[in-house]
């Protein structure tokens, strides 16, 4: 699983609830509020004035920490 450029930004708090905390971290004060459901990573970096290669790479490394702090089955 990655998060991705053209990934919505809905789905990324689907994958992964302490995104959340990245998007405040790069001041997207409250992704589900001011964007619309149909807007990606990309169209975040666009709007906020956000490097792109960094927020999807802090986005990612919540999603491996998730993952390795995982119980195995």
């Amino acid at each position: 699983m990655e998060i991705t450029a053209d990934t919505v930004i809905a789905e990324t708090l689907r994958m992964s609830p302490d995104t959340f905390m990245v998007y405040r971290s790069y001041n997207v004060r409250c992704p589900t509020c001011q964007c619309r459901a149909t807007d990606t990573v990309r169209d975040v970096s666009r709007n906020y004035g956000v490097r792109l290669d960094a927020l999807l790479r802090d986005l990612n490394a919540v999603l491996r920490q998730e993952t390795a702090s995982a119980p195995k089955a």
